[in-house]
């Protein structure tokens, strides 16, 4: 029997063991065109969007942690800059939210210049590169890897339960007892990096960037070193 499922890419890849089909539109019909098709036969497919095309995720510092998402969106478009989504940064292990913010920022002739900004209205900001090479993406909608729930069609799966409903129409909203992942049905949560399915790749060396992992890592003083059983204090003294 084969799988209805497909998914469809901009870039060429092997089908995986599951059967599913991946379909280059490099060399094929136009994507619109193919997934129109898709939708309208009611078959379950993601789309990969091209790097080029995918908006420009920045990092920003220096506004308060209970600033509205919406407030810094419309700073952002108050500059001239065409925004995709903004998001408020969390703690890896707490989801304790935290007072760093990503900007999702289109495409425009003036985008090098976000870098450069100094201030988003009242508060003085730093803004720099977002980089999560050493995060493999994980979809909020259907809960496999490697691509967005903006561009998901699959049905959607919970992140607790691997049931149809959606995460947030899952009771309880907090905490489930027995957890089930949607990827291998093991007792434990669908982003749980321990997982059997969850996909294991290479950090890639080069200059110093802001990664999601350091980000949501709390920041931690190193203990004063010693020499010979003194203190670092004393041994500069």
């Amino acid at each position: 029997m084969v799988d209805t499922r497909v998914r469809v890419a901009h870039l060429m890849a092997d089908s995986n063991e599951s059967g599913a089909v991946t379909v280059d539109l490099r060399i094929t019909l136009s994507s619109r065109s193919v997934v129109a098709d898709l939708i309208n036969n009611s078959i379950e497919h993601y789309v990969i969007t091209p790097k080029h095309k995918r908006p420009i995720k920045v990092v920003i510092r220096g506004l308060p942690i209970i600033i509205d998402k919406s407030e810094t969106m419309q700073e952002l478009t108050n500059l001239d800059y065409s925004v995709f989504k903004v998001v408020q940064l969390t703690r890896f292990r707490t989801k304790q939210l935290m007072p760093l913010f990503q900007a999702q920022l289109n495409h425009t002739e003036n985008i090098e210049n976000i870098y450069n900004e100094t201030h988003l209205g009242l508060f003085i900001v730093s803004i720099e590169k977002y980089a999560n090479e050493s995060i493999v993406p994980q979809c909020h909608n259907c809960q496999l890897f490697h691509h967005s729930s903006d561009t998901c069609f699959f049905l959607s799966r919970c992140v607790k339960c691997a049931q149809q409903p959606k995460t947030s129409d899952c009771p309880p909203e907090d905490f489930i007892e027995n957890p089930v992942c949607a990827n291998c049905h093991k007792n434990h949560p669908a982003p749980y990096r321990g997982c059997e399915k969850f996909p294991k790749i290479k950090p890639k060396s080069g200059p110093n960037k802001i990664s999601a992992t350091a980000i949501h890592q709390p920041t931690v003083s190193p203990a004063p070193s010693t020499t010979q059983g003194k203190s670092y204090a004393q041994a500069a003294s």
